[in-house]
């Protein structure tokens, strides 16, 4: 006769960038050590070899598994377990439900393991039934759906803002915004679309990407507003000739007879900024000086460089971070096993403005991307690790990034060689 199934419930709570599994047997004890892994090739490997080791352990094995689906973050996991060759049956919980099991039987603990472990037990208690896996066309429908509500809420963003501005100035006017305010501001970005520089470079701009007339001019009565709101906000006159001043550390970078100037912040990555392309902090690109921004055509895309040079040498600090880990470098400040936490995640006290409290838990730092923060308002710090190397030593980019090779015997661009010693 064939030998009974060896059931085994196993619980996921997902997020963004990381999952959390749980492993019990029939009897609520675990079957394995609980898994922590990326949303990564990687973390997925992983994830299948605990399966395939107990597969292997249990030849008899049947999965329980149990999804706590939190929105779109569990669509790629979803799609990976149903490749598994092994038996099992899995449901995906309402995030609603799932919690209301887990205040019942944990009351007292929340957190991502204490999650995952009342989805297991309710997949090996309950034995819920297999939920249907989603069809690729039915998830492209989810994708555009979603699309659509977030343009509706921001829409309605914008209009509660204009309310809110109207009935500050305007109370009458207010009242009829919806017929009236919109032919207006339509009305004035066709014209300056003709007459305002800024207006008419973003004109001239969309429509040489091949935008229609009508989306180029919502883009220009977008423009008017933020330029409403720059001269009431700050009390200044329009200024035709303005352009927007580039990051003071900028042109420093050219002239290698003047030196960059002393910063006390670390070279994180400023809210309100939009890079020509992705960055985690100021250090990964360098802006051209105001001259040359001047020159070029509005539509123009600037390639960025990531070398500079200064003095006797030049610098990569894409290159520099990519030979060291976060984890190195707070090891060598001795401040690794000050923080608490578990393999991507750790906090503690900020290495960079210090504290008096042994237990403070204002500096947070992922293993997993390589990034910092500091959560004290005064301080503020975040970045990656040159920007960390940066700021507890008091150093501008350059300075710390040749200071941080030097420390390290790290090379400062792909092309250096080797030193020998004589």
């Amino acid at each position: 006769m064939p030998s009974a199934t060896y059931a085994i419930g196993v619980g996921f709570d997902t997020a963004r960038y990381g999952h959390h599994a749980t492993f019990l047997r029939e009897d609520r004890q675990p079957a394995a050590g609980p898994l922590e892994f990326m949303e990564s090739s990687s973390g997925y490997r992983d994830l299948e070899r605990q399966f395939a080791k107990l597969a292997q352990q249990h030849p008899n094995v049947h999965f329980h598994i149990r999804v706590d689906a939190a929105g779109q973050y569990a669509a790629n996991l979803l799609v990976f377990l149903n490749q598994f060759p092994w038996p099992k049956t899995i449901s995906v919980g309402d995030p609603l439900r799932n919690k209301r099991y887990r205040e019942v039987h944990f009351p007292k603990r929340k957190a991502d393991p204490t999650e995952s472990h009342a989805c297991a037990r309710f997949a090996i208690v309950e034995h819920p039934d297999s939920t249907p896996p989603v069809s690729s066309e039915l998830m492209t429908l989810r994708e555009v759906t979603s699309r659509l509500e977030f343009e509706v809420k921001q829409s309605t963003r914008q209009v509660n803002r204009l309310h809110n501005l109207l009935g500050r100035t305007f109370p009458e006017l207010a009242l009829l915004q919806n017929d009236l305010v919109r032919k207006y501001l339509w009305m004035a970005a066709q014209s300056a679309s003709r007459f305002n520089p800024q207006v008419r470079d973003l004109y001239a701009r969309l429509r040489a990407r091949g935008r229609r007339g009508d989306v180029a001019l919502g883009h220009c009565m977008r423009k008017l507003l933020h330029q409403v709101f720059g001269i009431w906000s700050s009390g200044k006159a329009y200024d035709p000739a303005h352009r927007k001043e580039p990051h003071r550390a900028s042109c420093a970078k050219l002239d290698a007879s003047k030196p960059i100037p002393e910063r006390n912040q670390a070279a994180g990555r400023k809210q309100g900024t939009s890079p020509a392309r992705k960055a985690v902090t100021a250090t990964d690109s360098i802006i051209a000086c105001p001259e040359e921004r001047i020159k070029s055509p509005p539509a123009a895309v600037v390639e960025l460089p990531l070398r500079v040079e200064e003095g006797n040498g030049s610098v990569d600090f894409a290159y520099v971070r990519s030979q060291i880990t976060l984890e190195r470098v707070l090891r060598h400040l001795d401040y690794f096993d000050r923080l608490r936490g578990n393999a991507l995640q750790r906090r503690g006290s900020c290495p960079i403005h210090g504290t008096k409290r042994a237990r403070g838990r204002s500096f947070s730092v992922h293993l997993g991307k390589g990034v910092f923060q500091c959560f004290h308002p005064p301080c503020g710090a975040a970045g990656n690790v040159l920007d960390l190397w940066c700021a507890v030593h008091s150093l501008t980019p350059y300075e710390g990034a040749r200071h941080l090779a030097e420390t390290f015997d790290l090379k400062l661009y792909p092309e250096q060689k080797e030193k020998r010693n004589p």
